[in-house]
């Protein structure tokens, strides 16, 4: 069980990179929450790679004018690994701003649930809420559910969400191959385009170092 809270005082500036990687015996309970004052910005990046079974919740708590929460999952699962997120993005105030980003990717057996829920109070009026669950289904039996949800007090917001399942890209797969890369490297190099675009954001010395993990577990899934 790991308990994490990051609390953004006035103006202040917090980013905050977490990887799980524990062994496949492993049960995770993952809570997390981020708490922002006035014109104070959290970054949360959650990497999640290993347990058997893993529950990840996170909360995004917009309490005064100015406030900003972004975060960011990914989820690279194999075998029959199971992976439960659960996200809250509360706007309690004016002029907030929120924007939660999961990226799965799901091998063999491997399963992905996510529920998220935007709330905007009736005081929170041009709030910008964004919420998006991307789910890449590569194996054969690899399952997918996603549950967003919105729940809008305020008259005057930018709020939205969005769920998208998919399989690798079979132009792209063929393309690859073509140019004589062997089809497990072509999928690793997939899967690592399709987490890039969360690996981008996170600072240059870290990112590198969670590309290797994740390179790591998809060699050891080839073999």
């Amino acid at each position: 069980c790991a308990i994490s809270s990051a609390r953004a005082a006035p103006n202040a500036n917090v980013t905050r990179v977490a990887t799980q990687n524990w062994n496949l015996k492993t049960k995770s309970y993952l809570l997390e929450s981020n708490q922002s004052a006035r014109d104070a910005t959290i970054r949360n990046f959650t990497i999640l790679l290993g347990s058997g079974a893993c529950r990840h919740e996170t909360t995004l708590g917009l309490n005064e004018p100015g406030s900003e929460v972004r975060v960011r999952s990914i989820v690279a699962a194999s075998g029959d690994q199971l992976f439960d997120q659960r996200s809250r993005q509360d706007h309690r105030a004016e002029h907030t701003a929120s924007n939660l980003l999961c990226k799965n990717a799901l091998l063999d057996q491997a399963r992905s649930i996510f529920a998220g829920l935007i709330r905007v109070e009736e005081n929170a009026q041009h709030s910008d809420a964004y919420q998006t669950n991307r789910n890449l289904v590569i194996g054969p039996s690899a399952e997918a559910n996603s549950l967003p949800g919105l729940e809008i007090l305020a008259n005057d917001v930018k709020c939205s969400h969005g769920a998208t399942t998919g399989k690798i890209d079979e132009d792209q797969l063929f393309y690859l191959r073509s140019r004589g890369i062997p089809s497990n490297i072509a999928k690793q190099l997939l899967m690592l385009g399709f987490f890039e675009e969360v690996l981008s954001e996170i600072p240059s010395q870290i990112a590198g170092s969670i590309r290797e993990l994740l390179q790591s577990k998809m060699e050891s899934n080839a073999n």
